[in-house]
């Protein structure tokens, strides 16, 4: 894959794509203008996020890579939406995986990747109760001399919304 000069690099580009931007946007990717305004929480305690195996993820990787949209969901994260505003509104739920930095750092990874979303539709006052659900090659990475991909040991971070919680790949 031709690398499009996507990356920070020793030129002072602070990168390209809301994956490999380094600098300070104007406005985040996915986010805009809203006549109200929107909470969220976890529905469940995030603790209960369970250790992944890195090999089992790599193998399942494996299997789906020419179809990942056929990999079963592997994790679970139960989000609750509420409309704090006094008007209507629709908020789009992104869900972005972020690699252990190590990843970042040493291999060129993204980072972060836009992996999942969901668009709701609230009333004020109005709450909604979403899951979402993450596979295998949600963490996949690339390797950037051969294409081919695997995961990466370390703490995963996931951002869902304004919500964040840690996902251990051992």
């Amino acid at each position: 894959m031709f690398d499009m000069n996507m990356r920070p690099d020793k030129t002072g580009c602070p990168g390209r794509t809301y994956r490999f931007y380094t600098g300070t946007p104007v406005f985040k990717f996915g986010e805009g203008l809203s006549y109200t305004s929107f909470a969220y929480s976890f529905a469940a305690p995030t603790a209960a996020v369970p250790t992944l195996s890195a090999e089992e993820l790599s193998k399942d990787i494996a299997l789906t890579q020419h179809r990942p949209h056929t990999a079963a969901p592997i994790l679970r994260v139960v989000v609750d939406v509420h409309n704090t505003g006094s008007a209507s509104g629709a908020e789009t739920i992104l869900a972005y995986v972020r690699p252990p930095v190590e990843a970042v750092r040493g291999a060129g990874a993204p980072l972060r990747a836009l992996r999942r979303y969901e668009k709701v539709l609230l009333h004020p006052g109005e709450a909604t109760r979403t899951t979402i659900e993450f596979s295998a090659p949600d963490f996949a990475l690339a390797d950037p001399r051969t294409g081919a991909l695997s995961t990466s040991s370390g703490v995963w971070r996931l951002d869902i919304g304004t919500l964040q919680t840690n996902v251990t790949i051992a």
